[in-house]
């Protein structure tokens, strides 16, 4: 099952994400809340969120090369970033995908 948001705000996204599942297990459920707070908080909605389940869409997970969850894929200006984990290292989340402030 895939959910996809963007702040109605902005008309263009800054960041398409792309965050691969596994249910609703923990890692899974602290990864969709981790980056909704990022994006709140850090992108006032400059960006483009689809969650995929990889119970429900493995093919998504194999196509995109993702072999755990939860992973993140970002993609910024061309620059396509993966991040595998719940995203609570903050810093390190904002650093590897060149978020200022």
């Amino acid at each position: 099952m895939a959910e996809s948001s963007a702040h109605p705000a902005y008309a263009v996204a800054e960041y398409t994400f792309t965050l691969f599942v596994a249910g609703n297990e923990f890692n899974s459920r602290a990864a969709r809340n981790n980056l909704f707070i990022l994006c709140e908080s850090s992108l006032r909605g400059r960006c483009r969120v689809e969650v995929i389940d990889v119970l429900d869409d493995f093919t998504a997970a194999v196509n995109h090369g993702v072999l755990v969850t939860p992973t993140l894929i970002a993609d910024h200006d061309g620059r396509v970033i993966s991040i595998i984990g719940d995203l609570s290292d903050t810093a390190g989340v904002r650093a590897a995908l060149g978020i200022q402030g």
